[in-house]
């Protein structure tokens, strides 16, 4: 084995870290598969290389990983309250139909909270104030 093609350190039993990685990383992409992979690699080969600083790098790409995810998840938040205004627009300017049925989901979601109902019904108003 050289230090280039399947280093010892690199290797846990039949396995190469490089195949572990792959598959984990499968179906991630861009940053993601990178800040995944590179966790996987530090934890792997903690044991020959590096020790505890290997173990803080794979935190680090870790806590770097949680904070694309939460980016994410604020993203599509705030494209769901997005959404949201569209849905209000479009049930008071179009058909009374549409409206009656955006009141209906309204009654009926359990997931909005109070600052995001408050948000609607504002929205709603500022509607209302409008011309048609």
């Amino acid at each position: 084995m050289s230090n280039v093609n399947s280093p010892k350190h690199y290797n846990q039993g039949s396995i190469e870290c490089i195949d572990a990685i792959e598959s984990a990383v499968v179906n991630l992409s861009g940053i993601e598969a990178y800040l995944v992979g590179n966790a996987i690699k530090y934890i792997w080969r903690h044991k020959q290389k590096g020790g505890v600083e290997s173990l803080e790098k794979a935190i680090w790409h870790l806590e770097r990983q949680i904070e694309v995810l939460i980016d994410k998840e604020d993203e599509l938040e705030a494209q769901a309250e997005d959404d949201d205004y569209d849905d209000i627009y479009a049930a008071i300017y179009g058909h009374d139909d549409d409206f009656y049925n955006f009141i209906h989901s309204l009654k009926n979601s359990s997931q909005k909270n109070d600052k995001q109902l408050h948000d609607i019904l504002e929205s709603i108003a500022i509607a209302l104030r409008e011309p048609k």
